[in-house]
């Protein structure tokens, strides 16, 4: 998985804490504080985990440069979001501006800027936890994981194949980008219409290399005589030790404090 951006990536992978692991350990670790974060109501427990978010990057030893990566697009994801929220929600609160041009209504509450900013926490700590995830596993490493957790072999595969393509596709945005920049087309410059405008130069050669490459995973999985419904073996198993057990029973306290806290008042 680390293949992934590799275009961002100029060094290989430190070892830290989370290589000594299990592959299951560290997928239902990332599965349980991204969705703690993710279901979260309580500000406080929102800093918390985005604080825990930033340490585990840190321990993890990711590249700056890979971190910065996801974060500029979670952050840009959660703005957009955060603005939409604070312009136009329906949360209630004190008024802080209200104006009806052209029959829309804009009305910020303090409400709407308190959900909105909680919406810009969540988004960011599920960025800097993908982060986390993405540098240190690999797709053989999440196909291991998923067996490892009883998962059928074809959503272990499905799985795989996804983030085979995802590192494809990343590479050969880059190579038609340069390309089109060697023809003197560069999407990178301009304003936002003429770069949506420059993007489909990208976009339909990209769209057509994908299903190409699509089309020839399926006739090299038939040519070889794949059967999903066949009972396969496994050449490696993966014991859980006594710090996985540390780690997801950490993991699944962090889950029902955030619940109790945010959903009963606790």
């Amino acid at each position: 998985m680390s293949q992934l951006f590799r275009s961002f990536v100029f060094k290989t992978r430190s070892k830290s804490v989370f290589s000594k692991l299990n592959s299951a350990t560290n997928l239902l670790f990332y599965f349980l504080t991204s969705f703690s974060a993710l279901i979260t109501s309580n500000l406080a427990v929102g800093v918390l985990l985005l604080v825990s978010s930033i340490a585990v990057v840190f321990i993890a030893r990711v590249p700056l440069n890979f971190t910065r990566l996801f974060v500029s697009l979670a952050a840009w994801f959660a703005v957009v979001l955060g603005i939409i929220i604070a312009l136009f929600g329906e949360n209630a609160g004190h008024v802080l501006y209200y104006s009806a041009l052209l029959g829309l209504r804009v009305k910020v509450t303090d409400g709407n800027l308190m959900v909105a900013l909680s919406l810009f926490i969540k988004i960011l700590s599920l960025g800097l936890f993908t982060c986390f995830y993405v540098y240190i596993s690999e797709p053989k490493t999440i196909v291991s994981a998923l067996r490892s957790l009883k998962a059928p072999y074809q959503v272990s595969l499905s799985i795989a194949l996804v983030f085979r393509t995802l590192a494809i596709f990343a590479t050969d945005y880059t190579i038609i980008t340069e390309a089109q920049k060697s023809r003197g087309l560069d999407v990178a410059k301009g304003n936002l219409l003429k770069r949506i405008k420059k993007l489909v130069n990208v976009v339909i050669p990209l769209v057509f290399l994908s299903l190409k490459r699509a089309d020839d995973l399926t006739n090299a999985l038939e040519t070889r005589g794949y059967d999903p419904s066949k009972k396969r073996t496994e050449y490696y198993s993966f014991a859980f030790k006594s710090l996985d057990y540390l780690i997801i029973g950490l993991s699944l306290l962090l889950l029902v404090a955030t619940i109790l806290v945010g959903y009963l008042g606790v």
